[in-house]
């Protein structure tokens, strides 16, 4: 224990050297380091601080510190245990795609608004979407905010940079021909027909559907519970692993009631699975507490969600394929769908529920939604007739004779 001038303790390593400095000896990262301060509240502060950044991973010369080596220290301090997997997952594939080779190797403070403004405008050359080349920005965004906060540099360069845009393609949902089209031909060439069904009978999202659980599923009742997600993950050198999640929020535990369709398709789905079962007995290998899920492969394992968008191209080729040749025969112009992703089918759902003058917040309870004015501006898609019928009807109160 150390002392002042006048015999007090100061604590371990600390000193009053007869000048008056108070000074600190401390071993960091194997070498012994001396701190000088007048002041014993800031020397104190000092050293905590360099005990910190060794750490977190920022002690050293720190002038030479790059982004690449600031990207892993800002993930395992500020956003590891402090965020979804999913969403660390996400930025690690955002940095490792668009940000390492371009900026990664650059020292940190070197780091100026115009170069990550070229990065920027280069994804939207490319043909990203807004909202996808947003997400890069945010990335490099909190990182520069922590490491101003760390004193590594002096200000954020990302502020009042400019996000490139691109028209939105406005595929919002399925009108009612389309979502028929879409059931018949599912049913007829895939085996994710009762998912493609599921979705467009609940609203559920993708990863939900893909977590239920025979446990879940209440056929007396006619209810389906949601009460986690399915999630795939990196495992590091291992490849990708499976895993279930807490829902998306505190609204996304829910009941939804089975209407009677549906409630068929989930019962021939737990036949067909149970068969399968039976028949390929050695073939069945479902994944370590994963062996109750309503929805998998023939063989048991869990469903990857880019197989079922995969699986709606083909089935949109087919339609739009029969289509063309029943124009053809006709002599007239083809009707072609244009591709969507499996969240297209939870839209769909929404705007067939609003079309046919479902409550707005049953709506809500029932999609899981947290705040009402996301389901209202968000995943309402209106389609043409139904606007024309809308404005129809308002068309004698408005028309002076």
């Amino acid at each position: 224990m150390g002392k002042n001038l006048k015999g007090k303790e100061l604590g371990v390593g600390f000193s009053q050297r007869k000048d008056g400095r108070y000074e600190c000896k401390v071993t960091l990262n194997g070498k012994r380091r001396t701190f000088y301060n007048k002041s014993l509240t800031d020397l104190r502060k000092v050293v905590n601080d360099a005990r910190y950044e060794v750490e977190h991973g920022i002690a050293g010369d720190t002038n030479k510190l790059t982004l690449g080596d600031w990207f892993i220290t800002w993930k395992k301090t500020y956003k590891k245990n402090h965020i979804r997997d999913t969403t660390l997952e996400n930025y690690d594939m955002h940095y490792r795609l668009h940000i390492q080779d371009s900026l990664g190797r650059c020292l940190l403070k070197e780091i100026r608004p115009a170069a990550i403004q070229l990065l920027l405008n280069k994804l939207g050359e490319k043909g990203y979407s807004t909202g996808y080349i947003n997400t890069v920005r945010v990335i490099l965004s909190n990182m520069f905010r922590y490491a101003v906060q760390e004193g590594l540099v002096l200000r954020n360069p990302c502020d009042n940079l400019k996000i490139p845009q691109k028209p939105k393609k406005n595929r919002g949902t399925l009108n009612s021909d389309e979502q028929k089209r879409f059931l018949e031909q599912a049913k007829l060439s895939s085996t994710y027909y009762p998912i493609f069904y599921t979705a467009l009978c609940t609203g559920m999202r993708v990863n939900e559907i893909l977590g239920l659980t025979w446990a879940d599923i209440d056929f007396k009742q006619s209810t389906i519970s949601v009460n986690r997600t399915l999630v795939l993950l990196r495992d590091g050198d291992k490849g990708k692993k499976f895993a279930f999640h807490e829902p998306k929020s505190i609204s996304s535990k829910r009941e939804i009631c089975m209407i009677s369709e549906l409630k068929t398709v989930i019962l021939q789905q737990k036949y067909k699975q149970n068969t399968y079962k039976v028949e390929h007995l050695e073939q069945w290998n479902p994944l370590e507490g994963m062996d109750n899920l309503v929805f998998t492969t023939k063989y048991g394992m869990p469903i990857i969600y880019d197989n079922l968008n995969n699986s709606i191209n083909t089935i949109v080729k087919k339609i739009n394929e029969s289509e063309m040749r029943l124009a053809e025969s006709e002599k007239r112009e083809s009707v072609i769908m244009e591709k969507f992703s499996m969240h297209i089918l939870r839209h769909t759902f929404v705007t067939r529920c609003f079309e046919n003058g479902m409550n707005p917040k049953i709506l809500q309870e029932i999609i899981g939604h947290s705040k009402f004015s996301i389901t209202m501006n968000i995943y309402t898609h209106p389609s043409k007739n139904i606007k024309k019928e809308a404005m129809e009807k308002i068309s004698s109160a408005m028309i002076v004779s």
